[in-house]
């Protein structure tokens, strides 16, 4: 069926007041930016035994792309991040996982919120949030900001024989590609003494997102409609 001009402006509308919907609340995207702040500065500040290691704290994902999207009901949406270390792959990944619990988990502000994930610790917050912390190290072999990541299984412990697995990503070097397709592009020169922690982006009003941006979370809100029966089968967000 062929679609007039007026059709088409009418779904562009609704499409424009779906994109409006699934942007966070003010008060969501505040907790998050909030927690993430606290979080990185206690792994990072003086004192810390990450100290050491040079931390490189930085958010990934869809936070860090402007893709996030509200969540429907009682499903929560994540921030994602990253404490790169300096270290080498001579770490068994159940080391370096460890070294980043045990500095979470001697805050008793998070130590009730905690939670052991594959590839990552969780902090649960109460209500419609959850802060994911990977911890990584360099990946020489593949240069550039290529990292390693724990390849786990969380319900195995920390160094059995199974879990000693890394796992290359390169999430800053996608966020760049991702960007590059939108405009404007962000860049970001925040550094630290001996750490270096990246803020979570400027939210950006939904009528000045690029398009792409603003695409990327149509399709997710489409998922979590389609598959809100079968969440296991939800495609993640990054396809």
């Amino acid at each position: 069926m062929k679609l007039t001009a007026s059709a088409n402006h009418t779904l562009d509308a609704l499409l424009e007041l779906v994109c409006v919907e699934v942007q966070l609340t003010e008060t969501q995207d505040g907790k998050s930016r909030g927690h993430y702040g606290a979080v990185a500065d206690w792994l990072s500040r003086e004192g810390s035994p990450l100290r050491g290691f040079d931390p490189h704290i930085f958010p990934q994902g869809s936070q860090r792309l402007g893709t996030t999207t509200k969540p429907i009901g009682k499903s929560e949406f994540d921030l994602d991040a990253v404490c790169k270390l300096t270290a080498s792959e001579d770490w068994h990944p159940g080391e370096l996982y460890q070294l980043l619990w045990d500095r979470l988990y001697s805050n008793g502000l998070y130590r009730p919120i905690m939670k052991r994930m594959p590839r990552c610790i969780r902090l649960e917050y109460a209500g419609d949030f959850h802060l994911d912390i990977a911890p990584a190290i360099p990946d020489p072999a593949s240069g550039g900001n290529c990292i390693l990541v724990p390849d786990m299984n969380a319900d195995l412990a920390l160094e059995h024989p199974a879990n000693n697995v890394w796992k290359s990503t390169n999430p800053q070097d996608y966020a760049v590609w991702f960007e590059d397709l939108c405009i404007p592009v962000w860049t970001l020169n925040a550094k630290y003494a001996r750490a270096q922690v990246d803020p979570v982006p400027d939210k950006e009003a939904v009528h000045a997102k690029p398009a792409l941006k603003r695409s990327v979370q149509l399709f997710k809100r489409w998922r979590d409609v389609d598959y809100v029966d079968r969440p296991r089968l939800a495609p993640p967000s990054i396809i």
